[in-house]
């Protein structure tokens, strides 16, 4: 229920400090249609930031690169793709398929940074302002952590409170 929630409502003013500076980077970029690689460690709050980018920028996400196939249909202009692969080739491929639906504007979200001339935009480990903020975003939602703890991984916080 709280993912649901997270996914539905999520807005620029629940993104941390280095999530909100990572949003203008992909603003930035997708001025022009564009391809960018968004990495970070798992835990640095990619996830929710591809689905801010989503709400925000008007796009379709998908959970991974395997969803895309199944279920995209030709002619989305804007696409997050959550979890794509991190090797060379099997995103190679990725970027055909989305070539061959005519999607040019696509964020996809990986752990490493890709290797194939893509953009890329680091999304970097929280801090302990992160995860204040984290914690905050949660009790908006009515949603209390019993100990807030300090963890370098954000959804490790959220589970806190579930």
């Amino acid at each position: 229920m709280l993912l649901n929630r997270l996914k539905t409502e999520v807005c620029r003013d629940w993104l941390t400090d280095s999530q909100s500076v990572t949003l203008a980077e992909i603003e930035r970029l997708w001025c022009f249609p564009e391809r960018v690689n968004l990495y970070g460690p798992p835990g640095s709050g990619k996830t929710l930031l591809g689905w801010t980018v989503a709400r925000v920028l008007h796009s379709v996400v998908y959970a991974s690169a395997h969803s895309y196939y199944m279920q995209a249909a030709s002619g989305q202009t804007h696409v997050v793709i959550d979890n794509a692969p991190d090797d060379a080739l099997a995103l190679r491929r990725l970027i055909a398929e989305l070539q061959l639906n005519d999607t040019r504007t696509v964020l996809v979200i990986t752990t490493q940074p890709n290797h194939l001339g893509l953009p890329t935009i680091a999304l970097p480990i929280p801090t302990h302002r992160d995860v204040d903020i984290v914690y905050r975003n949660l009790s908006l939602l009515d949603y209390y952590a019993s100990n807030p703890l300090y963890d370098e991984n954000l959804w490790a916080v959220i589970g806190q409170v579930l």
